[in-house]
């Protein structure tokens, strides 16, 4: 499947049509001015109904995965009737503008079908990609710049995003041990070609890495292919500032901090800290230090985490060649991942 350049194009220019600020000195008169230039974009730029289509395809799927049930998204099967709801409900209120400028009938209740249809187009919509030359060439083909020339100039900025995002975050929380190991190991992939949320703002992320509690993930992804669908003010979490994503993910580099107890001393529950990274090691025995090591192998560094991460106990031996065993404290770890979104 080919996602529509068109109708991509014009999701990215009503997100920044509602993150404009038209300036008029009423939000009343701010609100007419956005919906004028979205009707406009849709009657310049969208003239036929495939088109039209392709563009309410892309923000049903995009809602359903950032408000409706992300569970039903993955599985539709899942899907339980007597509690879908109206999309009115889940719906961002540029989202629902868009819908009702296209005609879709948006007081309709969500239904398994339309979860069967986002499974099959958030891969796809995911790993789209669009040039910042290409969406303002389409911009320019409409009466929308010339009306509105401080618009233009705000477009014509890359840090707009009309073009993409250079970087993206994505933050994971209450993730399984093995998780841990299979993001500590460089040079491998990690899976997010079902389509996921990812955000422009590291804050967003950081806060979703933490939110239940240990294990928790934070990616930071190049994404030199500028991919992803520009959710943002189409969400009806727009704090987010969510990417739908998918790719898969080379994991470059890790910043692995974890804590484990004493095992079988008369210091017994005595805390570890283990900082790590891909080519260092760096324990504390409580606050002091025990073992460092700045110029650790790979090999190195994955057994310890393997074994750590195993469940069982671990001997562990200083710079000076005195062996204890430890045992990891369950949940305790914060991984920072650096990656490439490939």
């Amino acid at each position: 499947m080919e996602m529509d350049k068109k109708a991509l194009a014009v999701s990215r220019l009503v997100t920044l049509l509602y993150e404009w600020d038209p300036n008029t000195g009423n939000q009343y008169r701010n609100k007419s001015t956005r919906e004028r230039a979205v009707n406009e974009l849709i009657s310049k730029v969208l003239p036929d109904n495939a088109s039209k289509q392709h563009l309410i395809n892309m923000i049903l799927a995009m809602t359903l995965l950032t408000s409706g049930h992300v569970e039903s998204v993955r599985n539709p099967d899942g899907f339980k009737e007597l509690k879908s709801q109206p999309w009115s409900v889940i719906l961002s209120e540029p989202s629902l503008f868009v819908l009702k400028a296209l005609g879709y009938p948006y007081y309709n209740k969500v239904s398994k079908n339309d979860y069967v249809l986002a499974k099959k187009i958030l891969p796809f919509l995911g790993s789209s990609s669009m040039l910042q030359d290409e969406v303002e060439k389409i911009f320019s083909s409409t009466s929308v710049p010339g009306q509105y020339p401080k618009l233009a100039a705000v477009a014509a900025k890359e840090e707009t995003g009309l073009g993409g995002y250079k970087q993206l975050y994505r933050g994971l929380s209450d993730m399984s041990d093995n998780s841990i190991v299979l993001v500590t190991d460089t040079g491998t992939e990690w899976d997010m070609e079902r389509g996921v949320s990812t955000s422009r703002n590291y804050a967003s992320a950081e806060g979703f890495s933490t939110k239940e509690g240990g294990n928790s993930i934070l990616f930071i992804l190049d994404n030199p292919k500028k991919k992803g669908f520009s959710a943002l003010e189409l969400s009806k979490f727009k704090k987010e500032e969510e990417i739908v994503l998918s790719g898969r993910i080379r994991i470059d580099r890790f910043q692995l901090t974890c804590y484990a107890e004493e095992i079988g001393s008369s210091l017994m529950g005595k805390t570890w800290t283990f900082e790590l990274t891909q080519d260092s090691i760096f324990i504390r025995r409580g606050v002091q230090p025990y073992m460092k090591n700045e110029s650790a192998s790979n090999e190195e560094v994955r057994k310890l985490i393997t074994d750590l991460f195993s469940g069982k106990e671990t001997e562990v031996a200083s710079s000076y060649g005195a062996a204890k065993v430890v045992k990891l404290v369950s949940k305790s770890a914060t991984v920072r991942v650096l990656g490439t979104i490939l």
